[in-house]
């Protein structure tokens, strides 16, 4: 059982947004549970790269639509590391589609995925957040659940639920000093984007005041930043990183 460093989970951390935040907290020397769904390759390709940079790093199976399967990666984490400092719930998908055309069950493995499955690891990881003395919940959320998007009412109405979790959970947990903020980026330069035709992303660029998509390291950096531990009194907050596409 390890214990010595911070500890920190991100779901969806094989490829993407994830990736970026896996690579960017054990570069700031902490240890780090990477998690996959169905690319294995991919993710133990990330933990090998780690591992010979001289950090350590746990690789667990995580599938966000299976209770049972985050149980089991819980007690895995538990087993290992014997605790948990920081929970990033970045897990998510995106498929576009109008609302005219969005089925049930496309609304339904949407938010199971983007919000039930951040909820349920949220519920898991308590016990072991209370066990940090400075414990840390990071949702990935998005600019499209304040203003909706392109990828349809599905997708936006999960990613607004997510700001709904954060506030309730950082007012049950305060408690216990683990802190719970959301980040809802704009468009992001990664897979999820590439999906988009060239009108839309056009469009996208146009509408956005600094003229480009983010860039995964720059969420990478702002994840970082509100796991520092010196900053634990931001806690219940949406911080929106757009490019200024939204301004209140």
């Amino acid at each position: 059982m390890l214990q010595n460093n911070r500890v920190a989970l991100v779901t969806g951390s094989s490829r993407g947004i994830g990736e970026e935040i896996i690579r960017k907290l054990s570069e700031s020397d902490m240890d780090v549970v990477i998690t996959y769904h169905s690319n294995k390759q991919q993710a133990t390709h990330l933990l090998d790269t780690i591992k010979k940079n001289n950090r350590n790093g746990l690789l667990v199976r995580l599938d966000l639509r299976d209770e049972s399967s985050i149980l089991r990666a819980f007690e895995e984490i538990e087993k290992y590391y014997g605790k948990l400092d920081i929970l990033v719930n970045n897990a998510g998908i995106g498929v576009p589609q109008p609302i005219e055309q969005l089925t049930l069950e496309e609304w339904n493995h949407t938010l199971t995925i983007n919000l039930t499955g951040a909820f349920l690891c949220t519920q898991y990881a308590i016990p072991l957040l209370k066990k940090s003395e400075e414990g840390r919940i990071i949702n990935i959320s998005s600019v499209a659940a304040l203003t909706g998007g392109s990828f349809g009412p599905h997708y936006g109405a999960s990613k607004a639920g997510l700001i709904g979790l954060t506030k309730s959970s950082a007012r049950e947990l305060a408690k216990y000093n683990i802190s719970v903020n959301v980040i809802a980026p704009g468009p992001i330069a990664s897979e999820m984007t590439d999906s988009l035709n060239d009108a839309v992303m056009e469009g996208i660029i146009g509408n956005t005041p600094l003229g480009r998509l983010g860039k995964k390291s720059e969420v990478a950096e702002l994840v970082l930043q509100l796991a520092n531990p010196q900053i634990g009194y931001l806690t219940g907050q949406t911080i929106v990183m757009d490019g200024g596409r939204y301004m209140q």
